[in-house]
């Protein structure tokens, strides 16, 4: 069905008949038959397109079949007068007393939502649930018709609609839907505003411990229903909102997760990638309920009437797949990580101990390993002329070389390097293998010009004051002692550390050059190379420590697709 063609639908109209109470719901609990064949309990209730079934008086011609499920078996049909109903039939499991269950609950929802549902028993062990038919396409089938995402603006306007008018006079009665998702809400589109409306009550549920179910289905549609629950209360159904809200903004099928660690990790993952705003982000994560839930159908509204989202262009449906299957799959799976935690267990707990690599290598089972969990994160191996093994990877991100090098007979286990020069992959093994640093050297040498003569004006002064006294000759002792250090440095600049002088640049590995006369600001041009090289040593020299050159390696980043 196209989109056009629902909203011409639209126009079909729907009967309205009263209220039916507990009474007249068991009034119409009568005999039953198709195409005037008495219905015998102990056959599986299946109908078929054109059989009629007779009711009392009223007959119902069955048009099609509509879906089946572990509820029951819905079917669309027609009245006396031609008006659509939707015939959900259930089947009553291990005993107890559905019918009075069905009637209960259906009118509380009735009341709530001003339906006009009826219960009939059909034999012993059936039982029909007939409803008006409500014209017009689900929103899976809405998405795909109108071939547009939602935009946030929309998918707000979608939660206002729906916690206001469908899910707080449930709610208010102390019922749970239970299964909402987007196959179970219809859309109508009239003067570009949708209308939503919340159908098949199949799974409602009393609030309450897990148990109190009303109907036969043990649990909502996977992916959209919360699982592993002790209690049904209306947050459920505020969960599955948030669910259907993740697809209605991306077309995506939202993924069961079994375990709740890992469920809360996936609902973080997937709206953190949504193109809404942070204020956003939050209500949705407090609809999923994770650390923080909604006491009430009645606080989220609250803070969706605060809400207003920038106004975007809406994209088009594939594209919004396209962009979430991408973004999804920036992160690694669970399988993956849990490969990566199991190889960094197995280092921590049988080398991480190890002084000296040479002495205990890794055994060829872990290696392999490695290598299959590098390529994974999308390194390749890369030729070498050692008897190391080198994997590399681009970091797009950062336009950046890594390498990851697994040594063979050495000190270190492992080096890890990202450099911005592609094929410089060396690792320094000691303090002396640190290059040596020129631009640290002159920077520090040119700041020493500056510091020593006002060291020497310093001392000056303070030699001048403990001597002469502080009130005569402060000022004359200050310049003289300044004087005194700026010739010293100026001498030192021409005849001992001259920048052109290459005697004097191949003297600078001595400290002790530094305290000849004139040759201060090259000790501090040397103290300044020196702390710059003993940083890159610190920060390279995880050799001491291989389980964190090990975990920096093993990590997935950005712009890479994960299995």
């Amino acid at each position: 069905m196209t989109l056009a063609q629902a909203q011409r639908r639209l126009a079909t109209p729907l009967a309205s008949p009263a209220t039916p109470t507990l009474e007249t719901i068991t009034e119409r609990s009568s005999a039953l038959a198709i195409n005037g064949t008495i219905i015998d309990g102990g056959e599986t209730f299946r109908l078929e397109k054109g059989r009629v079934l007779a009711i009392g008086d009223e007959h119902y011609t069955v048009e099609a079949k509509l879906g089946e499920g572990g509820e029951g078996i819905s079917y669309l049909a027609h009245d006396n007068n031609g008006v659509r109903k939707v015939m959900k039939i259930y089947r009553e499991m291990n005993g107890g007393n559905l019918h009075e269950k069905l009637s209960r609950e259906l009118l509380r929802v009735n009341k709530a939502l001003g339906t006009t549902a009826e219960l009939v028993r059909l034999n012993s062990v059936d039982h029909a649930v007939i409803r008006d038919y409500v014209e017009g396409l689900n929103l899976a089938e809405y998405l795909t018709a109108s071939k547009r995402a939602f935009t946030g603006n929309d998918a707000v306007a979608f939660l206002l609609q729906m916690a206001r008018t469908e899910c707080k006079p449930v709610h208010d009665e102390r019922l749970v839907h239970g299964d909402i998702k987007p196959q179970n809400i219809i859309v109508s589109e009239q003067d570009g505003k949708r209308t939503y409306k919340l159908i098949d009550f199949g799974c409602i549920h009393e609030e309450g411990p897990v148990g109190t179910k009303t109907l036969i289905a043990p649990q909502g549609t996977l992916g959209y229903s919360r699982l592993l629950n002790t209690k049904h209360d209306p947050t459920d159904d505020l969960y599955a909102l948030a669910e259907t809200t993740y697809f209605l903004i991306n077309g995506k099928e939202p993924t069961a997760q079994f375990d709740p660690t890992m469920d809360k990790l996936d609902d973080n993952g997937k709206i953190e990638r949504l193109n809404v705003s942070a204020e956003f982000k939050k209500v949705l994560m407090k609809m999923y309920g994770h650390d923080e839930k909604y006491a009430s159908t009645d606080e989220l509204i609250k803070d969706l009437e605060g809400l207003t989202e920038n106004e975007t262009v809406p994209i088009d449906l594939a594209s919004a797949k396209r962009i979430e299957t991408v973004r999804s799959k920036e992160k690694p799976s669970e399988a993956l990580m849990q490969e990566i935690k199991g190889i960094e267990a197995i280092f921590q707990t049988e080398y991480a101990g190890v002084k000296f690599a040479r002495d205990k290598p890794l055994d060829n089972e872990l290696l392999t390993r490695l290598d299959n969990v590098l390529g994974k994160l999308h390194y390749t191996r890369a030729p070498t002329d050692t008897s190391d093994t080198v994997y590399v990877r681009k970091r797009l991100h950062e336009g950046k070389n890594e390498a990851f090098i697994i040594h063979n007979g050495k000190t270190a286990y492992f080096t890890h390097v990202i450099t911005e020069k592609e094929g410089e992959f060396t690792r320094p093994d000691t303090f002396k293998d640190i290059p040596k640093k020129e631009d640290a050297y002159y920077v520090g040498k040119q700041v020493g010009r500056l510091v020593v003569p006002a060291l020497g004006a310093g001392v000056a002064l303070g030699v001048g004051a403990l001597t002469i006294g502080p009130t005569m000759v402060i000022g004359a002792t200050a310049a003289l002692g300044a004087g005194i250090a700026a010739g010293l440095n100026l001498i030192g600049t021409f005849v001992f550390v001259a920048d052109y002088n290459p005697k004097c640049l191949d003297s600078r590995d001595t400290l002790g050059f530094g305290f000849l006369p004139g040759g201060q600001h090259h000790l501090i041009g040397k103290a300044s190379e020196y702390i710059t090289r003993r940083i890159e040593w610190n920060r390279h020299g995880e050799h001491r420590k291989q389980g964190n050159v090990l975990e920096d390696a093993l990590t997935a980043i950005p712009l890479y697709e994960y299995d």
